[in-house]
């Protein structure tokens, strides 16, 4: 199945899934990544030097199993994102993909117990769905 859109640019069914499947891997490892680094501003306060970044606190995030397997799969995400986007339009992959990462993060959270599902928060994922759906539909 291929689906043709106005000037020339195409998405079949398998880059279709890749798209959600790179949603999926970006939006659901985004919360086990934010709860896997707590305590990570303990660190921070203990550091010296007020860097970007100390060596410190990568070694606190490596030495968190679940931070890591949370990152690895995020990269496995952006590894299909780039094998998605060198046949298929970037027009229509990157804001498909970074809008359904955003609803899948949502869920995950939700799942997680971090946050909970409201009205705006429904109508917000209507507006985004419908975002999608115009994007799609207008390229």
């Amino acid at each position: 199945y291929q689906r043709r859109v106005r000037g020339g640019l195409s998405m079949d069914l398998v880059s279709t899934c890749m798209v959600i499947a790179t949603a999926l891997l970006w939006g659901c490892s985004t919360p086990f990544m934010k709860r896997s680094s707590e305590g990570l501003l303990e660190v921070q306060k203990t550091t010296e030097k007020k860097s970007f970044f100390s060596l410190r606190e990568g070694l606190f995030l490596l030495s968190r199993f679940s931070y890591v397997l949370a990152s690895v799969t995020n990269l496995c995400g952006s590894v299909l994102f780039n094998l998605t986007l060198a046949s298929n339009p970037v027009a229509i992959v990157s804001p498909v993909t970074n809008s359904l990462a955003f609803l899948f993060t949502t869920f995950t959270s939700y799942l997680l117990g971090e946050q909970r599902l409201s009205f705006t928060t429904f109508v917000g994922i209507g507006f985004v769905l419908l975002g999608v759906f115009i994007c799609v539909l207008t390229k």
